[in-house]
């Protein structure tokens, strides 16, 4: 008796095992906890258009104060960022009624908008696209894939999609909270490095240069990402404690006595005190260290400690 021929069985689970496989590895990569939303949504297209067998993978993100669908990142348009009014288009349609749009013939679709395509010779031919929803319920976000590589997108690759964009969800709503957080913490210090430039206007300026050459000496060290954003914010923050000097001091246009030089020194004292009372996350400890010791000299003969070589903070060297 002839064996059944099982082939297109086995080729069938296998290709379901490799993809069970992809499913678990794009979660625990989602669990890494990557902050940054750039390279999030980088990894989440690229697991993405894997996942699905997909050409092209774009994740779109809802601007709530403008009514719209945005992307930074979008295959085949490298990092030029696309908008697209919350009432036109496809990622519109399903932002707004927060369902699952699978297309098998693009052109076909009066929703469909040819401009990227005849602008970069890019073929749409298929599209599957499915919201992204936050605990609530409500739309936060789009994922779309365009030209399944064999045949069209079907009922499984709806699940998956949908299974991935509910996965992606709470890492993309931590790392948007990260970034308003992080922009408002830059505003803060924007903000108290303005009114220190209205109350000095000999130096005016000067705390963004320092940071900008700071940051420059940094990159040129090599030094890693993390270590650039804690010299990035210990230089911005150098002169907080001019805060404290009289303003008749700072803004003296000849010598200063040695009375008022003493009085200028202490800035590097009151900038320690007043960075002190922050409440830093873990890897910016160091701010208020770094920020007091730019006066300090290798040799010793800096202020306020007096401090040399390797004793004064790293970071501070720098700045």
């Amino acid at each position: 008796m002839k064996e059944p021929d099982n082939t297109e069985e086995l080729t069938r689970l296998r290709a379901e095992k490799k993809r069970m496989e992809s499913l678990l590895d794009f979660g625990h990569k989602l669990s890494s906890r990557i902050l940054d939303l750039d390279d999030l949504l980088k990894m989440i297209m690229a697991e993405t258009r894997e996942i699905l067998g997909a050409e092209r993978c774009t994740v779109f993100l809802r601007d709530f104060d403008n009514d719209s669908l945005y992307s930074k990142i979008a295959d085949g348009l490298g990092s030029r960022e696309i908008r697209i009014p919350l009432d036109k288009g496809i990622a519109g349609a399903v932002a707004r009624s927060g369902e699952i749009i699978n297309i098998k013939d693009a052109y076909a679709d009066d929703r469909f908008d040819t401009d990227v395509d005849r602008k970069t010779g890019y073929v749409t031919k298929t599209i599957l696209t499915c919201p992204m929803k936050d605990k609530m319920g409500e739309s936060i976000g789009v994922f779309q894939v365009l030209n399944k590589k064999e045949g069209v997108f079907d009922g499984e690759d709806e699940r998956i999609l949908l299974l991935l964009a509910r996965q992606a969800a709470d890492a993309v709503e931590n790392a948007f909270l990260y970034d308003e957080q992080k922009k408002m913490f830059e505003s803060f210090i924007d903000t108290l490095s303005d009114t220190l430039d209205k109350r000095d206007y000999l130096t005016a300026g000067h705390s963004r240069r320092v940071t900008f050459f700071a940051v420059k000496t940094g990159e040129a060290m090599l030094l890693f990402a993390h270590e650039l954003e804690l010299l990035k914010y210990a230089s911005w923050m150098h002169d907080m404690g001019k805060i404290g000097v009289r303003e008749c001091i700072l803004a003296k246009p000849g010598k200063l006595s040695a009375e008022e030089f003493e009085q200028i020194k202490n800035h590097t004292v009151f900038t320690r005190e007043i960075l002190g009372k922050i409440h830093f996350k873990r890897e910016f400890r160091q701010i208020p260290e770094i920020a007091a010791s730019h006066h300090e000299n290798v040799d010793g003969s800096g202020y306020p400690r007096g401090i040399k070589g390797a004793a004064i903070p790293f970071f501070a060297r720098i700045i």
